[in-house]
């Protein structure tokens, strides 16, 4: 397993067309450049910022489920406005 780039124009091939086509949307939306999803035991860390540390969790098994992904973003995405994932 390996941690999985995406951005705006391309995202590995372990993502879905599917998948990544509501990745994309939800990322247009929020105007996200970029998510890097980390590859851990327990599934994906999300980082929505390189610098800060993951602010969710997204299971192997949703890395095929469009909904659920984009749901799990959503939560990141509170979490990285707030600033709760900082190390500073």
């Amino acid at each position: 397993m390996q941690d999985l780039y995406l951005t705006r124009t391309s995202a590995p091939k372990e993502v879905p067309v599917a998948v990544y086509a509501e990745i994309l949307r939800w990322m247009e939306e929020h105007q996200v450049e970029r998510i890097m999803l980390d590859a851990n035991t327990q599934g994906y860390g999300v980082l929505i910022d390189s610098e800060c540390i993951p602010v969710g969790l997204v299971p192997h098994a949703e890395l095929q489920d469009p909904k659920g992904l984009v749901e799990r973003l959503e939560i990141a995405w509170n979490l990285y406005l707030s600033g709760a994932n900082c190390t500073d």
